[in-house]
């Protein structure tokens, strides 16, 4: 029989999903999970929620909430919303998980082994009002590229472009509105510029197969050459770094392998084995935002890693818009879908 691995974007916790999250990712994927059940494909369609990052913690602060039972009570949230929507998800984790944690320092290790993981130093954003590393959602500004005035620290969602202290013009911290300033912190670095070659292969291998504008999105990221990737963050809520006492996985790191850690999690290691080794039909579904993570740095970490297979198709899907604006959890733009379960639309 066929084997299919379906998998929807892991939203944050820090709020309650918005319609964009359902049409964006939840539904699509859904809609492609019935109907390879019903052409009957070995189907398992894998969701949860991403519980790491500063916003969710600093979201349990001012709710007044301790964060372990923040976590707890979102991810029941999240969870009853997709059941409202009837989401048929075969496997719904998160990424607080012991199992995932696990999973996470055993994936690091082995990039680290084969001589992908090095030391450096970057540049960050601190708020010296919040006394706080500043995560890039955490940063606003506008785009030196293209002029967009809401741009956050890690990536511009106008034009695409990743964002450095360089290029975000005019920063302010979203939490107090100060002007931060900029310090130099030792990190660990995943050497995306290795694999530049091997993704690029990849990628052209897909341009009959991923969307025209997702393929051409992440081959555009390769073609102006890829720079090592930092993978380790200065906060609390996170998967602790073997060896680096202090540090954390950046969220993007450590989510993207939820994808399989929830698979073993919750149908074992010979699941993973059928699903994640053995298994050439791999499909994601998520924003456009979510293009370079899932289309870039998701199958260069897995070419190094080298055991599993590479997504055979990166379903990546427009916004959906309110009010000629891009729906927005943290700007509480669009319509939330709480609200949708209370109005029983």
């Amino acid at each position: 029989m066929e084997r299919v691995l379906i998998t929807a974007a892991l939203p944050y916790i820090n709020g309650v999903p918005h319609l964009g999250h359902i049409a964006g990712s939840h539904l699509p994927a859904d809609i492609f999970a019935r109907y390879c059940r019903l052409c009957n494909k070995k189907t398992l369609f894998v969701g949860g929620t991403d519980e790491h990052g500063t916003p969710i913690e600093i979201t349990a602060r001012n709710a007044n909430i301790e964060l372990e039972r923040f976590k707890k009570v979102m991810r029941e949230v999240h969870r009853k919303i997709y059941e409202w929507f009837e989401i048929s998800y075969d496997i719904f984790g998160n990424t607080s998980s012991k199992v995932h944690a696990e999973f996470v320092q055993e994936f690091f290790l082995k990039l680290k082994e084969k001589g992908y993981i090095k030391e450096g130093t970057m540049s960050v954003f601190y708020c010296e009002n919040c006394r706080l590393f500043l995560p890039g959602r955490y940063v606003e500004g506008t785009c030196h590229y293209c002029g967009y005035e809401h741009a956050n620290a890690d990536q511009c969602e106008n034009c695409g472009k990743a964002m450095t202290t360089d290029t975000l013009l005019n920063p302010k911290c979203k939490i107090c509105g100060s002007k931060p300033t900029i310090k130099e912190t030792k990190h660990l670095f995943f050497e995306l510029s290795k694999v530049e070659e091997e993704l690029k292969q990849y990628l052209e291998s897909k341009k009959e197969v991923f969307r025209k504008h997702v393929v051409n999105y992440a081959l555009s990221w390769v073609e102006e050459g890829l720079r090592d990737r930092c993978i380790t963050r200065d906060i609390k809520n996170g998967i602790a770094v073997p060896g680096y006492e202090g540090k954390v996985f950046y969220v993007w790191f450590d989510a993207l392998q939820g994808y399989i850690s929830f698979v073993r999690e919750y149908k074992g290691k010979k699941a993973e084995e059928i699903f994640w080794v053995k298994n050439k039909n791999i499909y994601h579904f998520l924003g456009k935002d979510n293009i370079p993570f899932h289309a870039v740095f998701w199958p260069a970490m897995l070419i190094v890693h080298g055991k599993y297979s590479l997504p055979y198709n990166v379903v990546g899907l427009n916004y959906l818009l309110f009010k000629e604006e891009k729906f927005s959890k943290s700007r509480g733009i669009g319509i939330f879908c709480d609200r949708i379960m209370e109005a029983n639309i």
